[in-house]
């Protein structure tokens, strides 16, 4: 629906407009400040082309940002640049832009303790942990808890699938396992998340003093990153409107870890998230993830995808997740 349709259905409608700051370091003010106001559901929210042309670059981005995250319709300013004599080198006219986002989640995915037990081995067979267990797992989480960082930047991609051969408009990869879980398709959105380097220095620190604990650490980071691509991804699929396929991710099936690279250039992660790779194609921060999640269809068609496990074929893994 246009803005003017929005406007114009003869009740009240309240509506907002965004400024970027002017210092870059402050960009993660304006998320935090888009998500509360997205709560109060407007009925659109405007994005200005930078407060004093301080980071204008970003006003597109984040107009994307607040209708793909939050679901609120929103609108760029325009504004031409004087220099050049042709108006279609005008911002906003520049030629195809990739819907791209940067989103710091300010409030944690709720926590699933039972999960955390489940990839430390403690909840195997059925079993029931042990106080000591239990009483280790509150207090990592306590200790832990104001050193997660949770962000996200993604990019959506329009993609086409010739056989194996996939297509992802930034590059190309040959994948039977991707192109299976693609088919279909017509978008796929390239995603990296993390939850920081806080709970790195944890898991290094005990693991010379304590290693159950750096242990603990261990699964909470995993558990958390996982919850913070599921509250992503169920964010994004209210955004778009459009079922969503399995989250997959370099070294699930054939699909090459050396793809790894390919995402976090083209996510932009250094500079975006702190996100970086080794020689070793080893993640820092290591509780990270990068993935390709496939879009098509209706949502109505699809719910979002529960588990990550029900797309891999691996089916006698040890932390295969139950139906």
């Amino acid at each position: 629906m246009k803005i003017p349709q929005l406007i114009d259905r003869g009740v009240p409608s309240l509506s907002f407009e965004v400024f970027p700051p002017k210092v870059e370091s402050r960009f993660s003010s304006v998320r935090s400040a888009v998500e509360e106001i997205a709560r109060l559901r407007p009925a659109f929210m405007s994005v200005t082309f930078g407060a004093g042309g301080g980071t204008s670059r970003y006003t597109l981005e984040i107009a994307q940002n607040i209708q793909a995250l939050y679901g609120v319709p929103s609108l760029f300013h325009e504004q031409t640049r004087r220099r050049r004599k042709d108006p279609e080198q005008s911002f906003g006219h520049s030629g195809p832009v990739t819907p791209a986002g940067l989103w710091a989640c300010t409030a944690p995915p709720p926590v699933c303790r039972q999960e955390i037990l489940r990839y430390a081995g403690a909840a195997a067979g059925g079993k029931s942990p042990d106080p000591a267990t239990l009483d280790l797992l509150e207090s990592c989480l306590e200790e832990a808890w104001d050193k997660l960082t949770y962000q996200v930047c993604w990019r959506t991609l329009q993609i086409s699938i010739d056989g194996d051969r996939c297509s992802l408009g930034l590059f190309q990869t040959e994948s039977r396992d991707l192109a299976r879980n693609l088919r279909g398709c017509t978008q796929a959105v390239l995603l990296a998340a993390t939850v920081g380097v806080g709970i790195d220095r944890l898991i290094a620190r005990y693991g010379r003093i304590s290693p159950a604990r750096s242990l603990m650490f261990q699964v909470i980071g995993t558990e958390r990153v996982e919850a913070l691509c599921y509250l992503f991804c169920s964010r994004l699929s209210a955004g778009t409107g459009l079922a969503q396929r399995p989250r997959f991710s370099p070294g699930y099936g054939d699909l090459p870890l050396a793809l790894q690279s390919d995402i976090i250039r083209a996510l932009d992660c250094p500079r975006k998230i702190g996100l970086c790779l080794n020689q070793s194609l080893l993640m820092s921060p290591s509780k990270s993830v990068t993935a390709l999640v496939g879009l098509g269809g209706s949502a109505g068609d699809a719910p979002v995808p529960q588990s990550k496990c029900a797309g891999c074929a691996k089916i006698n893994c040890t932390f295969r997740e139950k139906p």
